[in-house]
């Protein structure tokens, strides 16, 4: 009879703490998602229209854009080979654009070349004379720079950078633009 008493008492004494305890945790678990919707971590932003900066414009890109990037860079290799074929190919799409004086497109076909090999310097040169053509004299200039360190032996960035130079010095006056162009 006594065993009986005890086990029922024992039920008793475990079942309220265990009741007591769920709902604590319960509420405090509520109470915890409440406060850490502060400190979650937003949706991240895609940031706009990169694809009209060299580069582009070295931003964080978000999952969109990578998955993105994944998937031209598949496609590219399914129909090139090769990434360095793939860049070939968009350059020559970016001077068929930049010839019909459609700039922005231009810089999007020069940043896919350079997202498949940031090494060519033909990159960098298409990225120079889209600059140039939209004013962005000092940025075209660092742009030919860059193809000429990579291939010195195109003539045609040297006589791009010289015409750079020379709208340099027209806006600045400073003799050290003009003699940098004559150079060239």
């Amino acid at each position: 009879y006594y065993n009986t008493i005890i086990i029922h008492f024992m039920k008793k004494l475990f079942i309220i703490p265990f009741i007591v305890l769920t709902t604590t945790l319960i509420s405090c678990k509520s109470k915890v998602n409440d406060d850490n919707k502060n400190f979650a971590i937003p949706q991240q932003e895609c940031p706009e229209g990169i694809n009209l900066i060299p580069m582009y414009g070295h931003a964080k890109k978000c999952q969109a854009q990578l998955d993105a990037d994944k998937k031209f860079i598949k496609h590219v290799l399914q129909n090139y080979g090769t990434l360095k074929d793939g860049a070939v190919e968009h350059i020559r799409m970016g001077w068929q654009y930049f010839g019909n004086h459609n700039f922005e497109t231009a810089m999007k076909r020069f940043n896919q070349a350079w997202l498949l090999d940031s090494l060519n310097a033909d990159v960098y040169w298409g990225f120079g004379c889209v600059l140039g053509k939209q004013g962005q004299t000092d940025e075209a200039i660092e742009m030919f720079d860059r193809s000429i360190s990579i291939d010195p032996n195109n003539p045609f960035v040297y006589k791009n950078r010289s015409t750079a130079k020379n709208k340099k010095y027209n806006e600045t006056n400073n003799i050290k633009y003009l003699d940098e162009a004559r150079a060239d």
